[in-house]
């Protein structure tokens, strides 16, 4: 590649636009990288109950035993998340391999398998940071704001009954 790097999309939000031509080009590259459609996933296949015959093998049922570990973990967290507006319809992937490990990371500690808890322990707390489930990590995430009113929509708003709008 030629030439001087190309400058990160965060940087180019924060500096803004000072060019006079295609002054919303970078606003829309922005909006495309950061922006992504919120929501609850669809719990993967790999989680869903597997119905077990009466002839299941002890290590179906352990892989069931595990599975139902996971599926617990995995509506918990989309709950909580949806519940402080960070979940997206992309953090599928991610959930289901954090479940997943949670899931073998109890089946280690109630092996007593004490270098597999330890590895799979590094693993889950690594995605934690990743993904802002843990207090340090969700501080960096910035919270959302309220859109503003407008001068127009102040005035509108002002014959409404009620509290009245304070300018920011």
């Amino acid at each position: 590649m030629a030439g001087r790097p190309r400058k990160p999309i965060g940087l180019k939000a924060q500096q803004g636009d000072t060019r006079k031509v295609g002054a919303r080009r970078h606003e829309e590259e922005v909006e495309k990288a950061f922006n992504v459609t919120p929501g609850r996933p669809e719990m993967p296949g790999s989680l869903k109950e597997v119905r077990l015959g009466p002839k299941a093998t002890d290590e179906q049922l352990a892989a069931e035993i595990r599975r139902e570990y996971a599926r617990r973990y995995w509506d918990d967290h989309c709950q909580q998340l949806e519940r402080i507006g960070l979940l997206k319809l992309c953090d599928a992937g991610i959930l289901e391999g954090m479940a997943m490990n949670r899931a073998l990371r109890r089946e280690a500690f109630d092996a007593g398998d004490v270098k597999a808890f330890d590895a799979l322990d590094r693993t889950f707390m690594q995605q934690t940071n990743l993904t802002g489930l843990n207090e340090s990590a969700r501080a960096k995430i910035p919270k959302p704001t309220s859109p503003q009113m407008s001068a127009e929509e102040m005035a509108l708003s002002a014959d409404l009954p009620g509290e009245q709008p304070t300018v920011q």
